[in-house]
């Protein structure tokens, strides 16, 4: 047996194993309901609004939980080594949860606590970005009421910096970078297993979902006991890890493979279609552009995550087309409140849960790249599909 036969009968042996775990796992979740969260059933395990509005009366000592303070504290510890000395409440009982509190620069804190002499912001970015100047108007608010500086915590998924460069990061300065990953995972697990919670199974029930959500969001496996016996299966023995290895490399170029296709086969289907990219927080988008009409045109991400309209000479983009615009987006991208004004030349809409049409967006974003790929090996569909949203622009364009 050659060496490359050799890898793939280990790679075709481990992907078996690996089946037979998952269908366990699956009977395991049908008959315990394990995997039954009403976050993910709603969608909203990513919308900062609502998550915000359950965090907020977590931390509020007066909460529909009716456990007082004692989550507030747990939180509190976990931003122990985050904050100064100094932003400490000498009762928790009367600290006051705010959610949206309005500044003195018209913004809108996300949360924030304060008992009269200490006062924290708290910024949640789950997928949105940041708006300019944002969190500096929040590191002032906070210097205005406080006697000293007690940074504005800001809670992204993995705690990445604020993108205004001009803020300084640290606990006696403008901003802490905190995360789902770890502080708010931490906080949750240390709520859920408190004997109270316990012995209050829709507070319990709710916690845990909540942390499940969480740990979904943040790229973590939500059935632990999969994640352990593939680990053991792959870490178990060097030849397991290497057949490993090398199918996480197949793996890993799928996204790429997607790219080629869009920007290859289907590019050239689309009459006038353009490669284009532009810079994003953690990379680029890497799109196709196409001549709407004269003035108008559209960018659609490879992904058919992103999609925008602008104008190619900058001129505002009147009230009435631009929401009909907003309307269009949404409906292409299968939602009802991605779409929004970016700017006055430019309507766009980005959401994780959008996806192609007839694809099944379930957030699992390996399993989305692979039914994409599988969909672009028919590259005319997906031309055909750029097409009609073109279409229907061209319509609502050539209306106004």
């Amino acid at each position: 047996m050659t060496e490359e036969e050799r890898v793939e009968t280990a790679a075709a042996n481990m992907l078996e194993c690996v089946a037979a775990i998952v269908d366990d796992c699956t009977e395991h979740n049908r008959k315990t309901g394990a995997a039954y969260n009403v976050f993910n059933i709603a969608g909203i395990g990513e919308k900062e609004v609502i998550m915000c509005r359950v965090f907020a009366d977590l931390l509020n000592p007066k909460g529909d939980h009716y456990q007082g303070s004692v989550y507030l504290k747990f939180f509190m510890d976990e931003m122990e080594k985050e904050l100064p000395p100094h932003a400490r409440f000498d009762d928790l009982s009367k600290v006051k949860v705010a959610l949206e509190f309005s500044t003195g620069a018209n913004r809108r804190i996300d949360i924030t606590l304060d008992d009269g002499a200490v006062f924290i912001p708290i910024e949640v970015k789950i997928n949105a970005g940041e708006q300019e100047d944002q969190v500096a108007d929040y590191a002032a608010e906070s210097r205005t009421r406080n006697n000293s500086d007690i940074p504005v915590l800001f809670l992204t998924k993995d705690g990445r910096d604020s993108t205004d460069t001009s803020l300084k990061k640290g606990k006696d300065y403008d901003y802490v970078p905190i995360s789902f990953a770890k502080h708010i995972a931490g906080w949750l697990g240390k709520c859920h297993e408190l004997e109270t919670t316990k012995n209050v199974p829709p507070v319990r029930e709710i916690i845990k979902q909540l942390a499940q959500t969480v740990k979904s969001f943040c790229g973590y496996a939500e059935e632990e006991s999969m994640s352990e016996k593939i680990n053991k299966l792959v870490m178990g023995t060097k030849d397991g890890f290497e057949t490993a290895l090398r199918i996480w490399e197949t793996v890993n170029e799928l996204d790429n493979k997607v790219v080629e296709k869009f920007w290859g086969e289907i590019r050239k289907l689309v009459h006038g279609a353009e490669r284009y990219e532009e810079g994003k927080q953690g990379g680029k988008w890497q799109s196709l552009k196409i001549l709407v009409v004269e003035n108008y045109e559209l960018i659609i991400n490879y992904d058919w995550k992103s999609m925008f309209v602008q104008t190619v000479d900058s001129a505002e983009i009147d009230d009435e087309t631009a929401n009909k615009i907003i309307s269009a987006l949404n409906k292409q991208m299968g939602l009802t409140n991605a779409a929004g004004v970016w700017s006055k030349c430019r309507i766009g809409a980005y959401s994780p849960k959008a996806a192609y049409p007839g694809i099944k967006n379930t957030g699992d974003d390996k399993i989305y790249k692979y039914e994409l790929f599988q969909a672009y090996s028919t590259p005319q569909n997906a031309a055909d599909e750029i097409k009609k949203a073109v279409n229907n622009l061209k319509n609502i364009i050539y209306k106004k």
